[in-house]
């Protein structure tokens, strides 16, 4: 049966941050990691979601950089498709995390 191991790899942490077991380097680095992204994708989701006209100027500001200008036909659509895509993006990042921390 799976079992969540998060709690064994918050031990594993601990031990690697006080000094005394250094063989779960590797372990606790892919641990943070996990973390560090599954956050950063989260925020990155929240922002999409609650704000998606500001990430679209943003887009287009981008662009613009690039010599490019970009406008959407339909703002409404655009702004529908941005929040749908800050939902799906919260919702792969928790699918994972949860994969992740099953083993």
């Amino acid at each position: 049966m799976y079992q969540i191991a998060l709690i064994h790899d918050v031990q594993y942490l601990f031990l690697f941050l006080s000094g005394k077991n250094k063989i779960y380097y590797i372990e606790m680095m892919s641990f943070l990691v996990l973390i560090i992204v599954s956050l950063a994708c989260l925020l990155l989701g929240l922002f999409l979601l609650l704000n998606p006209a500001s990430a679209i100027e943003i887009q287009e500001k981008f662009y613009e950089k690039l010599n490019w200008r970009m406008e959407p036909v339909s703002m409404e659509k655009e702004v529908r498709n941005t929040k749908f895509m800050g939902v799906f993006l919260i919702i792969i990042t928790f699918l994972a995390v949860v994969m992740g921390l099953w083993k």
